[in-house]
């Protein structure tokens, strides 16, 4: 079960999902983790997606990291940017080809400071924009 929020004391938000550690149990412990099946609702769905989408960051407010998933229904170049309040580009996230299906890309964005922050996908003729928040 993962939390957000000032935990314990304050909970805004929480989400369960199920996972495996793969690998030798060594001193220092494993450090590979595998997803069994994804999670927060609907936004992730497993197979190939009909239409183009882009889901919400989550998390979302973050703090450093967060993570954007688009889908694609048929294999094509993307871009994934992310813009300032400004509308100026700081910077692209992925700019590449991409088979059919969801496709995952994680954000860190510790050298920047906090604020709202809006993330561009350009997929063949479709654009689609989300806001997300940073909070530090």
């Amino acid at each position: 079960r993962s939390y957000c929020g000032d935990h314990p004391n304050e909970i805004c938000d929480s989400v369960e999902f199920q996972f495996t550690v793969t690998g030798m149990r060594l001193t220092d412990g494993a450090d590979d983790w595998y997803l069994n099946e994804r999670w927060f609702g609907d936004e992730h769905k497993t197979g190939d997606p009909t239409e183009c989408t882009l889901n919400n960051a989550y998390p979302n407010p973050f703090n450093a990291l967060t993570n954007i998933t688009f889908g694609i229904p048929e294999a094509s170049e993307a871009e994934l940017a992310v813009y300032n309040l400004k509308g100026q580009r700081i910077k692209i996230l992925t700019d590449s080809y991409f088979d059919a299906g969801y496709h995952t890309v994680t954000w860190d964005a510790s050298d920047l400071s906090s604020g709202v922050y809006f993330y561009r996908l350009t997929a063949g003729d479709k654009v689609f924009t989300k806001r997300m928040t940073l909070l530090k």
